[in-house]
């Protein structure tokens, strides 16, 4: 007499959670469970191989201050009846420094993740969304806490109840070199690595880079916190980075280079009708705008004629007169550059600048370009 064998194969999830949990009684009326006490173990098992998650935001997606008395330079406008002249000489950076691109220092330090920008203008005050990324979950979920809040925020109800944060906004500041950034990207990921583990006993950490923030996690994952030295062989590939990483998440990254890096180096930047023109005078001394241009020698931007067009020769500029070349900059550069009497030494200064700026950035594209296998 052959026994008839029960097979639970193909019953659908919603039948067969409870169907178990009867079986698992023993018999009889079965006694209800709470949803909670059924899906912990799985919950627990998620969580404690989730990771910290790491979003870097891309050009003037984070907060600066001055570092004297905390006040907000990029992150909030205010209505002035003077000149812009305050803002162009807060926001631009020193013109042919001396020491190092990497150790280049100003009196603005990096906030955390720009999610407001307040606005107090004469009709009224605004507060609009300051950084459109793609990445809306994330960046809805860290603006929960206010402007400029740099308390990280927990991606679930549990994590919450637990005192675990696995979602950190970096703020970093998008006008030095991006290798130099890394360092403090290094300083974040140690902290949440560290945090991970006391409170899952795990020390994943993932990142999520948008734009020049995509970037900067590339030379992160390859270098670490080591800078790009100005001249000599190129570090060599440790990923020390990716060792302390997870996965890396890399959203509309200019992986090629940005051809609208082009237009801001020599036009200046517009973002919104409501904030002020920023002059070329001003984003021709970021050091991270020329980590972005075009890659030379592919043909995404060439002349009439087909040639291609190398955005590294500081000739190509100053015969054009883009940027800070172009004669009514003048007065930005007097702003900037007050040791400098007429507007020969201007512009020799200028040439000087860019010349350096321009082969960093060259440099720092070969870095992240040349063949290397990760871990």
């Amino acid at each position: 007499m052959s026994r008839s064998r029960t097979s639970l194969r193909g019953l659908p999830p919603a039948l067969l959670i409870p169907l178990l949990a009867a079986l698992a009684c023993g018999g009889g009326a079965p006694r209800p469970r709470e949803l909670v006490d059924i899906y912990r173990p799985e919950s627990e098992r998620v969580r404690a191989g989730a990771s910290s998650v790491i979003f870097v935001p891309g050009v003037m997606g984070s907060v600066l201050r001055h570092a004297d008395d905390e006040q907000v330079v990029w992150g909030a406008v205010w209505d002035r009846d003077e000149s812009d002249e305050e803002l162009l000489r807060d926001l631009a950076l020193p013109y042919d420094p001396q020491g190092p691109l990497a150790s280049i220092e100003d009196e603005l330090v990096p906030g955390g993740q720009l999610l407001l920008v307040e606005l107090d203008i004469r009709i009224a005050a605004v507060r609009a969304r300051g950084y459109p990324g793609v990445f809306e979950g994330i960046v809805q979920a860290l603006g929960d806490a206010g402007a400029h809040d740099r308390r990280p925020r927990a991606i679930s109800k549990e994590d919450l109840e637990e005192g675990r944060n696995p979602i950190i906004g970096f703020g970093y500041d998008w006008r030095h070199d991006l290798s130099a950034e890394a360092r403090r990207l290094h300083e974040v990921v140690l902290a949440a690595s560290r945090a991970r583990e006391e409170a899952t006993g795990t020390r994943r950490v993932d990142l999520v880079g948008h734009s020049m923030g995509s970037q900067l996690v590339r030379y992160y994952l390859r270098y670490g916190p080591t800078p790009l030295p100005e001249e000599g062989p190129l570090p060599p590939v440790t990923w020390e980075g990716a060792r302390l990483v997870r996965r890396a998440i890399l959203l509309g990254p200019p992986n090629r280079g940005e051809a609208q890096a082009v237009q801001v180096l020599a036009e200046g930047v517009s973002v919104n009708p409501m904030l002020p023109h920023y002059p070329a005078a001003m984003t021709a001394s970021f050091v991270s705008g020329y980590q972005l241009l075009p890659r030379p020698g592919e043909g995404r931007v060439v002349y009439e004629d087909g040639e291609d067009v190398d955005f590294f020769d500081v000739a190509l500029w100053e015969r054009y007169g883009w940027g800070p070349f172009h004669p009514e900059q003048d007065e930005n550069l007097q702003l900037l550059m007050p040791d400098a009497e007429t507007r020969e030494e201007r512009v020799a200064l200028v040439r000087r600048h860019m010349a350096r700026y321009l082969a960093h950035g060259r440099r720092f594209q070969e870095a992240l370009d040349r063949p290397a296998a990760p871990p």
